[in-house]
């Protein structure tokens, strides 16, 4: 045996969660994050998105959803459409906040008019359903589904390719 392998300390060691495994030194990091703040007071709406997303995930800080949301809103009022949706998120599941779905379906509906998939379709399915102050209307929660489909997003193209269509609805009300 080689003095490598009998020797515990020098064995390269599994991080805490096999799925998240450190991007860069804790130097490296301290180093991102303080470039990341002096961005940020600059105005970055992308760095600003950023470490809400670094709050959201506990990335180099530790996990703080309501700093995440902070963060996200901060990008969100400048129309960053990322931090639009991902603040859309935290008030309709209520991460860092209270759920808030009439806040919620504001937020993706900004996101989904600057043309974001997911944000489209949840503004569909905000329709569909007749939450967050949208009124329930199939035909506009379809527009909105289609829009996110031709985007590539597989939930709303499986909507759409099981929902009849104005034609099949016809024949069938005939």
């Amino acid at each position: 045996k080689s003095a490598k392998a009998s020797t515990p300390s020098l064995q390269r060691k599994q991080p805490a969660d096999p799925k998240r495994t450190a991007t860069c030194s804790p130097r490296a990091m301290r180093n991102k994050l303080r470039s990341m703040q002096k961005k940020i007071d600059e105005g970055d709406v992308v760095a600003m998105y950023s470490l809400g997303c670094c709050y959201a995930l506990g990335d180099g800080v530790p996990q703080d959803r309501e700093k995440a949301l902070h963060y996200y809103m901060l990008s969100a009022e400048k129309g960053n459409k990322n931090a639009q949706y991902a603040a859309a998120a935290c008030y309709s599941y209520g991460k860092g906040t209270e759920v808030d779905k009439n806040k919620a379906f504001q937020l993706y509906l900004q996101a989904a008019e600057q043309g974001h998939p997911k944000a489209q379709f949840a503004v569909g399915h905000f329709y569909e359903y007749g939450q967050g102050g949208a009124e329930k209307d199939h035909d506009i929660a379809k527009e909105w589904y289609r829009k996110a489909a031709e985007q590539g997003h597989p939930a709303a193209m499986k909507f759409l390719e099981e929902c009849p269509s104005e034609e099949q609805n016809l024949e069938s009300e005939e």
